[in-house]
């Protein structure tokens, strides 16, 4: 089997542990999921919250932390994350799902998450589709996405090189590369009325990982290879990469507080919501 194959099963995205602090290569998600939970706070509601291809839960479990009073399911595709994320559930119901089939009843949920999910589907126009369906009417949906084919981004500029696509799907199961327009287009299409749209990641956060994942295929580590594995197995050069990986996350971290919502940005933050009526379109 060839070494730079991308295989569901193998690699378990949401794995550890996901804060707020500085280096902590969650950080920005949990901002701006949390920050768009508490406006939906007010009327101390008991929400029902869906994260739509949750992996391991780290960032299910950082809100369920948050939020204790709310309800929250997590699902994915991949039974050995579902597995890891069962071991310490944490008050949050894990099952295996494919984001384009969910078997769950319609307007069940009050929130749907779906972080970087649409562009590892095979058909992201029926996972959105399905986010639609089992969401509330007036529900809202937050999701993140890459911008691999935005033109003011390194990937946007690379993307149009087959080669680089063909790395990104082999090594990250990016099957899709998506610009701003196209993905607020497709979740238009869907039936959602998006509210707002931030970018973040910067040009160094952008360098990075155009550059890490390059490196992991020349140090011959298939697409399994995680960091955050290998710094747990506690050796000294572990060690100093562990080191390095938190300075690297932070500068970039900081990157981000200082050019959040900048038009040049990576990943794409959405809000959006399924209309409670048809004027509401």
């Amino acid at each position: 089997m060839k070494k730079d194959k991308f295989e569901n099963e193998k690699i378990i995205f949401g794995y550890g542990e996901a804060t707020t602090k500085l280096a902590d290569d969650h950080r920005g998600a949990i901002l701006f999921y949390s920050k768009e939970l508490k406006k939906l706070n007010s009327d101390n509601k008991k929400l029902k919250i869906l994260d739509i291809g949750s992996g391991a839960g780290n960032k299910t479990k950082a809100l369920k932390k948050m939020f204790p009073k709310w309800q929250f399911w997590g699902c994915d595709l991949n039974t050995n994350a579902i597995r890891e994320a069962k071991l310490k559930p944490e008050s949050v119901s894990f099952f295996v799902a494919n984001a384009e089939h969910l078997p769950l009843a319609s307007d069940k949920f009050d929130v749907v998450v779906m972080h970087s999910v649409l562009d590892h589907t095979a058909h992201p126009d029926r996972a959105a589709k399905e986010a639609w369906r089992v969401l509330k009417k007036g529900g809202a949906f937050l999701l993140m996405d890459p911008l691999e084919a935005e033109p003011a981004t390194l990937h946007g500029q690379l993307t149009r090189f087959k080669s680089f696509r063909q790395h990104r799907k082999k090594r990250l199961g990016h099957n899709f590369a998506f610009s701003k327009k196209s993905l607020t287009q497709l979740l238009n299409k869907a039936g959602f009325r998006v509210e707002r749209v931030v970018l973040d990641w910067f040009y160094f956060a952008q360098l990075v990982d155009t550059v890490y994942y390059p490196l992991v295929a020349l140090s011959g580590q298939g697409p399994e290879f995680t960091l955050k594995k290998y710094i747990a197995e506690k050796s000294t050069f572990s060690d100093i990469v562990s080191g390095f990986k938190k300075l690297i996350t932070l500068i970039i971290n900081v990157e981000s507080d200082l050019t959040f919502n900048i038009p040049l940005g990576f990943l794409a933050y959405i809000k959006a919501f399924k209309p409670a009526n048809r004027l509401d379109k």
